[in-house]
């Protein structure tokens, strides 16, 4: 923190070349401090010490606005995404880590799909648990690491990032008492499944509050 305040406050004085240079700089920090913050945040939760404060969270409402903060950036990109949604379905999560975990499995569509693809996003209720299903027609998981992916550092052949997204999306639904399930599609790319818990109080709402639907 101290050191990129030293870079931003330095951008005054800077022109030119030097004002490139601090940008790029301010950005590999950022990059860094995602990567040390993920890194820590999947080795507490394979520790079984990530810290949680839980709320009840509506995965409807949390979708809807992760969807409608990216569908921008998808759209430059030639991408498509759609949601189709069970309605408000809740878990008792931390609502911080359930954001950057749908963040993080967004940004693996509009990092490494091509343009022209569809991305298919569901929720539906399976028993006492949530289900939120990411679909696309891109290419699919390289088979090398799909055995691989939730291991840290593990990235397919053509990956700029870390390979720290699926890792820390799997270690965010174990820490909830969820799960999730990566695998390529028969018909063509890639499929990811977490699954979480239901809130205790959604059993004891009105059935009509739980069953809207959504397309």
């Amino acid at each position: 923190t101290a050191i990129r305040g030293k870079l931003e406050s330095s951008l005054s004085a800077a022109d030119g070349l030097q004002t490139e240079a601090v940008v790029s700089a301010i950005d590999e920090l950022d990059r860094l401090t995602d990567f040390l913050n993920k890194s820590l945040d999947v080795a507490e939760a394979k520790a079984d010490a990530l810290r949680l404060t839980r709320k009840e969270v509506d995965l409807d409402n949390l979708l809807t606005v992760m969807i409608d903060l990216y569908e921008p950036s998808m759209s430059e990109k030639g991408l498509k995404v759609r949601l189709r949604s069970a309605g408000h379905l809740r878990v008792l999560a931390d609502p911080a880590l359930l954001h950057r975990m749908i963040a993080n499995l967004l940004d693996n569509e509009l990092n490494h799909l091509p343009s022209a693809c569809t991305v298919t996003v569901e929720l539906l209720a399976a028993g006492q648990t949530a289900s939120l299903v990411l679909e696309d027609d891109g290419p699919g998981f390289d088979p090398d690491v799909l055995a691989h992916l939730f291991e840290r550092r593990v990235r397919g052949r053509d990956s700029s990032g870390h390979g720290l997204g699926l890792a820390f999306v799997d270690a965010v639904a174990h820490a909830h008492g969820g799960t999730v399930a990566v695998t390529n599609r028969a018909s063509g790319g890639a499929r990811i499944e977490v699954t979480l818990p239901l809130a205790s109080s959604l059993f004891n709402r009105p059935a009509e509050e739980t069953a809207s639907s959504r397309n």
